[in-house]
């Protein structure tokens, strides 16, 4: 009777390690690049989990979708689906264990990377995680999404 409760535990715990883990959902999401002294872009971005966007833009980048959009505000649709990549991101850089803040307030002249992830915020912008794999995923989706100038602001 033992051998086959360890056979169907065997079996029962192979199945457990090969599950596909499925992530929770990170919407809403809030990105904001600061300015800085090179060819960055400068934006906020909020994403909600109906899909509904909305861009600050500040100052597009060369080589990006936002090059050539006028600073001011913007609308745009990004399907939940666009967030997997940053999920799974958030959850191997261990994101919502992070602390709120990485800055010194003497170094003034760094760009700042600020992101909310399902209600946890993290600035980083003077000694803080290496997070660039995490913002490189928010920037394909803000870089994925049609915006279009909001005319109420």
């Amino acid at each position: 009777m033992s051998r086959w409760f360890l056979v169907l535990a065997a079996v029962v715990g192979s199945c457990a390690a090969n599950a596909p883990l499925v992530q929770e959902p990170v919407l809403p999401v809030h990105f904001r690049r600061t300015m800085c002294f090179g060819p960055c872009a400068a934006f906020t971005a909020d994403f909600q989990a109906d899909g509904s966007a909305r861009l600050a833009l500040v100052r597009g980048a060369a080589g990006t979708p936002l090059e050539n959009m006028a600073p001011g505000s913007y609308r745009g649709t990004a399907s939940p689906e666009a967030f997997e990549s940053v999920a799974r991101l958030a959850a191997q850089a261990a994101y919502w264990e992070l602390d709120a803040s990485y800055d010194d307030p003497r170094i003034m002249d760094l760009p700042a990377v600020e992101t909310t992830l399902r209600g946890h915020t993290v600035y980083n912008r003077h000694g803080g995680p290496d997070l660039k794999a995490l913002y490189a995923a928010l920037d394909s989706v803000v870089f994925g999404v049609n915006w279009t100038p909001d005319l109420a602001h």
